[in-house]
């Protein structure tokens, strides 16, 4: 029998020089290519770029762990003036690279620059699946040019997917009445495992950790609706800090890096380390190392890291931004109000004075509700009813 094609299309793709960069559209992929009945393929819109800049590098390198994977060329222009020009640009490329539309179900990610055009695929009699993510919703919610275009597309897809439950009511005060799904992220239990005693000090010892002292990793972008700044301004408020504090993520902007750069003068030297995005082997290191794992973010989708950390057993603690809450309900953590430094520093000082051990029933929950397997399956029903 035939293999139905999941044409899977998004503009953010991790590269082979840049893996961590939303992994989750490669994760996506494997799923598919697990699925008897459906086979993957990876399609990517990247804007015209100067050839050799880091830029276009990452546009245009090649797709990690995607073989059949094609970027594609389009003119980028603003979005306040060119978004309608945009959508027709990528629509009349994938009518021309899409498989016919009786052997293909596309699956796009992200409302810009690629879900707008679902209403144009539509014409043509494709199926179509739009994920939405949090980030690029909330960052045009508030423009209405933008917003009824994405009402548009929105409306005319065959299903719409959301991260989290959040997200989704959060659209619906803008489209009441829309119909939506919810997908929320799923991670690699096989990769992100609880770790052996042995294997927790390989990782200490690896990243030159001191193990006498505890240690509390965020994987967060330097963004202000990740809250890092609220984190620093928690732990300003401690009066003892035994333990160190490690941040991943991308850099932020310059107003923002001075914002934070002005508030790490309020706290001891070598309490807190920042770290540039690392792949996912080394981020496994860095949870195996680690003694707890925060998220004191201000809005939030479904948070990836939350779930790895969650499945290598760390203690968490976590904002109720976003969808939190129900990864918190079934791990060990505490849960704070967002935008409470005070009470967030409340629930540091709780986490560095009690004794806090890795919990296997949080690497159970996690394995029985979000992992590939999970994913996989609410992947097949899925496209089984279109």
């Amino acid at each position: 029998m035939k293999r139905t094609t999941i044409s899977i299309v998004s503009h953010n793709l991790p590269s082979v020089k840049e893996p961590y960069l939303h992994p989750f559209i490669v994760d996506h992929y494997q799923a598919v290519d697990h699925l008897a009945s459906y086979s993957p393929l990876v399609l990517c819109p990247a804007p015209i770029g100067i050839p050799g800049t880091r830029k276009w590098s990452r546009q245009f390198g090649p797709i990690l762990n995607a073989p059949n994977g094609q970027r594609f060329s389009y003119l980028s222009l603003p979005r306040r003036k060119g978004a309608a020009f945009v959508r027709l640009q990528i629509a009349n490329t994938l009518l021309a690279l899409l498989p016919p539309p009786d052997e293909t179900i596309v699956h796009l990610h992200w409302l810009y620059p690629v879900g707008i055009v679902a209403p144009l695929l539509k014409k043509k009699g494709y199926r179509v699946v739009l994920m939405v993510h949090g980030g690029d919703w909330r960052e045009s919610v508030d423009r209405p040019d933008l917003v009824t275009l994405f009402q548009e597309a929105l409306l005319s897809a065959d299903t719409v997917l959301v991260s989290g439950k959040t997200l989704g009511e959060e659209i619906t005060e803008v489209i009441p009445g829309l119909r939506y799904e919810i997908m929320g992220n799923y991670i690699d239990t096989e990769r992100f495992t609880h770790p052996s005693s042995d294997e927790i000090e390989q990782a200490k010892r690896a990243l030159g950790w001191d193990p006498t002292v505890k240690h509390l990793l965020c994987v967060a972008n330097l963004r202000p609706e990740k809250g890092i700044d609220l984190l620093l301004e928690a732990l300003q408020t401690l009066h003892a800090t035994p333990f160190k504090v490690h941040i991943i993520g991308q850099t932020a902007d310059s107003d923002y890096q001075t914002e934070l750069e002005h508030r790490l003068q309020g706290l001891p030297p070598h309490l807190v380390n920042f770290y540039k995005p690392v792949s996912r082997d080394t981020l496994v290191q860095f949870y195996h190392a680690s003694d707890g794992f925060i998220l004191p973010s201000r809005a939030e989708g479904f948070n990836v890291s939350l779930l790895e950390a969650a499945a290598t057993g760390l203690p968490l603690i976590a904002t109720e931004a976003g969808d939190s809450a129900e990864v918190l309900a079934g791990c060990d953590g505490y849960l704070t109000p967002i935008n409470q430094p005070l009470l967030l520093a409340k629930s540091i000082e709780k986490w560095s004075l009690n004794e806090n051990h890795r919990n296997k029933t949080s690497s159970q929950f996690i394995l029985d509700h979000f992992s590939f397997q999970v994913f996989r399956k609410r992947l097949e029903e899925l496209y089984d009813r279109l």
